[in-house]
């Protein structure tokens, strides 16, 4: 899905940052309950995203990558 978009960054000489969120299921689930109204979704849903979530790399034309965990409710970014 990314791939038309890292390769049009490319052709206009722009630089491709990716960021990997580390987040496991049980956490997501657990943020979603919180959540009220339209912003809620069902958990199928994010089971779903899941299954799908293609981690970046590389190879796919990226200049830089970064690892995003979320610590004690504070984000730590590590360049990869």
């Amino acid at each position: 899905m990314r791939k038309k978009y890292v390769a049009l960054s490319k052709q206009f000489n722009y630089k491709v940052i990716g960021y990997i969120m580390d987040s496991d299921i049980d956490s997501c689930l657990e943020r979603n309950n919180r959540r009220e109204g339209k912003q809620k979704v069902p958990p199928e849903v994010i089971r779903s995203a899941l299954k799908k979530l293609q981690i970046p790399t590389f190879e796919e034309g990226f200049d830089e990558l970064f690892q995003v965990k979320n610590e004690n409710r504070q984000f730590v970014i590590t360049k990869i």
